[in-house]
């Protein structure tokens, strides 16, 4: 039998279990790194779409921005894990590594789930250091199970990295239902549960961990953080800085380089910024293998190759949740009529009107009666599900066929005369996903920007960002003895909806199903 059989035949005997031929540690960090990675994919599948989401209750962004945030992030999140390893064999020891950073991942996700720009930079920040003390640690663990030369040791690495895949795969499977039935908030938080279930496993088997562990000691041969910090961070700060404001076209006595165009339109400065902070990097692992011993230096040369294939590696690995995901977002037959009806609410969403965009002019399109238009700032007030009392008030103003319905109990009477009726409740479920929550006038923020690239986009905040809405209502418009939910789109939103389409449509208040992108981008690949 060959050795490849034997790993097979050990990791898939039935009666066998992983406490037996496996180091009982094994089973503990098999689940609690199956926690982890369910989170960071959730984040990876959807991030982009909530940045860029001017439909949905996302935070509207132009792509441009929304990618320079997601590549950042995944940068960091590769970069990190250099620290973390260092930190944990110097000072905190395998176990304790893992731990803070699950609990900082989980505090990470917490922070992203609340909707807010200001919490988002902060929820990603966190999550990078937070992946920083798991990632290589965890890893570095499930090795230290084994006895140097132990066979089982290659088929253990084999059952870690289904626990890999089957997180990645629950993610996609998780965080669609989530972002259905409530909002894209709604999954980031399930990604912090997910983590605190993740260091609840490691926790109650911390005992069982101690033969992975390490006990810190700093090694006198070892480079100093110090020394680290003063010849590898500080100066890659200073190159990353000095990348951005290059690329910026920042001018020096009046001059300015004639590539800085080139690269604005292409990789962009942030990009550009982080390959130039890279530099310092990359001398100092070359350093490493020229001021080895002999003996060292043959693995540590071997390696440089390794990293520059391991970054190309990732780099088309994520975009998945970057290029791909915006692909299949905007450029795939997503029609979910296939999908059976008892899922379809949890994995399917309402095709709104930037899917028809790009459809096929066969595919049958909203009513006309479903589309009112309105100026680009009440559309992007419904777009982000957020608008004001007196926006409202106008628009009901300008369509007396058209009612703000309220959802739940009867109207308080402080509410405005322009709510008059309560929504069916049987028809609550298949129009929630129009649901608008209604602010007072001073609390909303319109602001309208302009990238380097002059894309624009119009996002809406509301101050302060925890603000209670007055009341949560989906506009109704009557006809005929009929009722159906309208959306407010702009003229050139409508326009884009028709254009090249047949003459069939949709009966009014009945959408088409669409299957959720992060299915397509981000559960194929890890099952």
């Amino acid at each position: 039998m060959t050795n490849a059989a034997a790993n097979t035949t050990d990791i898939l005997s039935a009666d066998t279990s992983l406490s037996t031929k496996h180091p009982k540690g094994l089973a503990t960090l098999f689940f609690t790194e199956m926690w982890e990675r369910l989170g960071f994919y959730i984040i990876v599948g959807i991030l982009i779409l909530y940045l860029t989401d001017t439909e949905r209750g996302g935070l509207g962004m132009s792509l441009t921005v929304a990618a320079e945030i997601y590549g950042t992030y995944l940068a960091f999140v590769y970069f990190t894990p250099f620290l973390g390893g260092l930190i944990a064999d110097r000072y905190l020891g395998y176990r304790v590594a893992v731990l803070i950073g699950g609990l900082l991942l989980a505090a990470g996700y917490f922070l992203i789930g609340v909707r807010s720009e200001a919490t988002l930079y902060a929820g990603l920040a966190v999550v990078c250091l937070g992946n920083g003390l798991f990632k290589p640690n965890i890893t570095a663990m499930v090795g230290n199970l084994y006895t140097p030369g132990d066979p089982k040791r290659d088929a253990g690495f084999n059952i870690f990295y289904m626990g890999i895949n089957i997180g990645a795969c629950l993610s996609a499977l998780l965080s669609a239902p989530l972002r259905n039935e409530w909002s894209y908030n709604a999954a980031f938080f399930g990604a912090g549960v997910g983590l605190l279930i993740g260091v609840a496993v490691l926790l109650w088997n911390w005992r069982r961990l101690g033969p992975a562990d390490r006990k810190p000691e700093i090694d006198h041969r070892d480079v100093s953080l110090a020394r680290i910090i003063t010849t590898i961070l500080v100066p890659a700060f200073v190159f990353g800085i000095a990348g951005y404001f290059f690329a910026e076209g920042f001018k020096i006595g009046g001059w300015e380089h004639e590539g800085v165009a080139q690269i604005k339109e292409t990789i962009k400065p942030v990009t550009f910024a982080f390959l130039v902070a890279m530099l310092p990097i990359g001398f100092f692992f070359l350093s490493l293998v020229v001021r080895a011993t002999p003996d060292e230096r043959p693995g540590l040369a071997a390696l440089l190759p390794v990293y520059l294939a391991g970054g190309a590696f990732f780099m088309i690995l994520h975009l998945n949740g970057g290029l791909i995901t915006m692909f299949a977002e905007e450029r795939t037959n997503r029609q979910g009529d296939w999908v059976p009806d008892f899922v379809e609410p949890y994995y399917c969403q309402k095709a709104m009107p930037s899917y028809f965009g790009n459809a096929d002019p066969s595919l049958p399109r909203p009513a006309e009666e479903t589309l009112v238009v309105v100026p680009r700032d009440m559309e992007a007030m419904f777009g982000a599900k957020r608008i004001s009392d007196t926006g409202l008030t106008e628009l009901l103003g300008d369509h007396s066929d058209i009612q703000a319905m309220a959802i739940g109990d009867n109207l308080p009477a402080e509410i405005p005369q322009n709510f008059p009726a309560e929504i069916p409740r049987d028809r609550v479920k298949d129009w929630a996903f129009l649901t608008l929550s209604v602010y007072p006038a001073d609390q909303i923020r319109i602001e309208t920007t302009e990238d380097a690239l002059g894309e624009e986009t119009t996002k809406v905040r509301v101050v302060p960002e925890m603000a209670k809405p007055i009341r949560d209502v989906i506009l109704v418009r009557s006809g005929d003895g009929q009722q159906w939910p309208v959306m407010l789109v702009s003229e050139a939103t409508k326009e884009l909806v028709y254009q090249q389409s047949a003459q069939e449509r949709l009966p009014p208040g009945n959408f088409l199903s669409a299957l959720n992108a992060e299915l397509i981008a981000s559960f194929l690949n890890p099952f």
